[in-house]
């Protein structure tokens, strides 16, 4: 029993706050601030909503691409190919964990290289970029911690890279067991124009 503009309105107020909490999602639970970036307001109507999202959030820039409609589809045809692998194995951080990183990461690049030659992703198309997730024993959840395949070989520089990614999330960190849960790489193909 709302007049047409009044539930206009509503419509209006519902969608900026489940675009907030997403925002929120991205930026606060992870350990980022949003006022300090620039929202960019794409998609159909996001151009729409970006005045009032500043202003909920307190963001002092905004971009809104030529054709927001479009900006999606664009990302869809110009990115390059990726693809994931992961590998579950469960170990505890240790000295002597070097030489399963090497087995572990070394069977991922063997999956990545094949899927490269499927894809025909020539050489100097290709890169890669590894992760583990990990977690302090005993929890039931795991955060992505991106490595350097060369610097990976001790403990303490795994332990560093692990602690340093949970403070950024959480503020804080533990001297409990690290462990390793997967193993992961991604593949990416640059994609070449003619």
């Amino acid at each position: 029993d709302m007049e047409l503009l009044e539930t206009a309105r509503g419509i209006i107020a519902v969608s900026n706050a489940n675009i907030c909490r997403e925002i929120k999602n991205v930026t606060v639970a992870k350990g980022y601030n949003p006022t300090e970036f620039c929202l960019v307001a794409f998609g159909g109507s996001g151009p729409l909503h970006a005045a009032e999202l500043m202003e909920e959030m307190s963001i002092q820039k905004a971009l809104i691409p030529k054709t927001p409609g479009l900006l999606a589809a664009y990302g869809l045809l110009t990115e390059n190919m990726r693809r994931d692998f992961v590998q579950t194995y469960v170990m505890d951080i240790s000295d002597d964990c070097a030489a399963i990183l090497s087995e572990q990461f070394g069977a991922l690049e063997a999956a990545a290289d094949a899927w490269f030659d499927e894809e025909k992703i020539l050489p100097e198309q290709r890169s890669r970029e590894y992760f583990l997730d990990m977690r302090y024993k005993g929890q039931n959840h795991e955060i992505r911690v991106p490595v350097e395949r060369d610097a990976i070989g001790s403990a303490e520089s795994l332990r560093a890279a692990f602690t340093a990614a949970y403070e950024r999330l959480y503020s804080f960190s533990s001297k409990d067991m690290v462990q390793i849960v997967n193993f992961g790489l991604s593949a990416l193909g640059d994609i070449v124009y003619p």
